[in-house]
């Protein structure tokens, strides 16, 4: 690989994260870079030997994006070459995920939008300069975390070289896990965490004119939830099916099932008993074997 890639050994293969191995690879790039991050590229990270003893000898993690099916599929293929074909589907019902992270992007930005939760305890707010720039919700909590972000100011400081599509991302961060890998594609009951977040659109919340000019200030400066607790129980439920209709597409979770299901649909060349087209069979072995091996 690194005489195909003419990148320096080290650059491939090096220590990192408590592994004394950890081999970068694309996933069928050929923008890929070994002097850059790749953010935006799909590539792969093979740890091997941890240097604590509760970790797995060997693990899998996945960086950049998009994934289409070819991404997917030389993920099989990577793993059917270290394993061996016959220890993949030995092993593929075992495999296990541990980490995963499921970003969804909109247009409006962070300053727009009006937050359910905003001043709860398990929130945090940061700005930059007066705007704000990322939300956490439940930050201390790595098994369960929402981050609703400004999509273009972390480009800008992460030193990046491209316009983003979206503004405003809002990103499932599900750590600590024990979910099997076949489970994680069939079944998708994580999905249902983005029922804690809810925002709304506060320009259209303003033109409607359902609140005051202070009540709008109010509003915004707290969050939903600590705003209304200052209201009985028939002006809860008042305000509440009022701003209904100016709930974000984000956090239609119908909308967010039915794309999901188009990425799992791509996810399931992973498994050993998917077939694909002798075709297409062809032509993502010969590619990896001219750009790896």
């Amino acid at each position: 690989m690194a005489k195909k890639s003419n990148a320096d050994l080290k650059q491939i293969l090096h220590p990192q994260g408590g592994y004394e191995f950890v081999l970068r690879v694309p996933l069928f790039s050929e923008n890929f870079n070994y002097t850059t991050k790749n953010e935006e590229i799909a590539n792969m990270f093979i740890k091997c030997s941890p240097k604590a003893s509760d970790r797995k000898f060997i693990a899998f993690e996945l960086k950049g994006h998009p994934y289409k099916t070819e991404q997917w599929y030389c993920v099989r293929l990577f793993l059917e070459h270290i394993l061996t074909v016959e220890n993949y589907k030995k092993y593929w019902e075992e495999i296990k995920i541990t980490d995963v992270h499921i970003a969804l992007g909109y247009d409006l930005h962070l300053s727009e939008l009006l937050f359910d939760k905003l001043r709860a305890r398990k929130t945090g707010l940061y700005y930059n300069q007066s705007e704000p720039e990322t939300v956490y919700f439940q930050p201390q909590n790595k098994a369960m975390q929402i981050a609703v972000y400004d999509r273009y100011t972390k480009v800008r400081k992460r030193g990046l070289n491209f316009q983003p599509k979206e503004r405003t991302r809002a990103e499932l961060k599900l750590g600590r896990q024990t979910m099997l890998l076949k489970e994680f594609i069939n079944e998708h009951t994580y999905l249902d965490k983005f029922h804690s977040l809810k925002a709304y659109n506060m320009q259209k919340v303003k033109n409607s004119q359902i609140l005051g000019k202070y009540e709008l200030l109010a509003l915004q400066a707290m969050g939903l939830t600590p705003f209304l607790c200052t209201h009985n129980a028939y002006e809860k439920s008042k305000i509440r099916r009022s701003l209904k209709p100016y709930l974000i597409p984000v956090t239609n979770l119908i909308k967010i099932k039915a794309k999901w299901l188009k990425e799992v649909k791509r996810m399931k060349v992973m498994d050993p008993s998917t077939n694909i087209s002798n075709a297409n069979q062809t032509k993502f072995k010969g590619r990896f074997r001219d750009m790896y091996l």
